[in-house]
């Protein structure tokens, strides 16, 4: 099996480090990887043969990972165009989020529930800009001037906390800012008003997620025909199809 590893377009293979025979599978499996990856979910142990020997990674799950392999990806893969970060809480950082945007191509960043404050988000409004964001958690709110700034871009948008209502000056603002959002999730209690509403004044708008607290039954009723309600969960894939037919042709892995 591993003689042919060099050849996947996409790899995520990890154990729970518990047996060491799982462990040696899954380094070996890893270091295995070639030219042909685009699409990687990282382990500490390959990251130093993947940024060697895999320079046209495109996508990057680097939530199992810490900032110094990760800092040496983003530098070494210079087509990597989108990272996972979400959840990654120990090293997600100002300066560790600055590092990888020294790599101007990345396109599409996810680092919801991470420890990155304000500072991260004026270095966003100068970085190229995103078409994928999510950003919030426990310890985030919206903020409103980098979406002002950088949401003309945004084809996938999540923000938002845990009880959160999205407010009357964000919701007015809100379709001028970021006109453009094909799926669009906000964590909190936001209205069915609000969201409704929303929803009509974003003509793209096809997939939008909300947590369990909106009743959806009365959500769906409220929005446009064209718009899915979706589970948290599922953020992540929406838009996926349109990312392999970007990054790895008709033919996804």
């Amino acid at each position: 099996m591993i003689k042919g590893v060099r050849r996947p377009r996409s790899l995520q293979f990890s154990f729970t480090p518990t047996y060491k025979a799982s462990v040696a599978l899954e380094t070996a499996t890893n270091r295995a990887t070639g030219t042909n990856l685009i699409s990687w979910m990282g382990t500490a142990s390959a990251a130093e043969h993947v940024s060697v020997n895999c320079p046209n990674l495109k996508y990057l799950d680097g939530s199992n990972l810490e900032a110094p392999p990760v800092a040496v990806l983003a530098v070494a893969c210079d087509q990597l165009a989108s990272i996972e970060l979400s959840g990654s809480q120990k090293w997600v950082t100002d300066d560790g989020v600055r590092t990888l945007l020294h790599n101007p191509g990345i396109t599409e960043l996810r680092h919801f529930d991470t420890e990155i404050t304000l500072t991260t988000l004026h270095v966003l409004k100068t970085h190229r800009p995103l078409t994928l964001l999510t950003l919030g958690g426990p310890n985030h709110k919206p903020p409103a001037p980098l979406l002002s700034a950088r949401g003309a871009s945004l084809t996938r948008l999540c923000i938002g906390e845990p009880g959160w209502r999205m407010g009357a000056d964000l919701a007015t603002m809100f379709p001028n800012a970021v006109a453009s959002p094909r799926s669009l999730h906000l964590h909190g209690k936001t209205s069915v008003r609000v969201l409704a509403s929303l929803s009509h004044r974003l003509p793209v708008l096809r997939d939008l997620g909300v947590d369990n607290s909106v009743n959806r039954n009365e959500l769906q009723d409220s929005v446009p025909t064209s718009v899915s309600l979706y589970e948290p969960s599922d953020f992540n894939w929406l838009g996926m199809g349109d990312l392999w037919a970007r990054i790895a042709g008709a033919t996804p892995p």
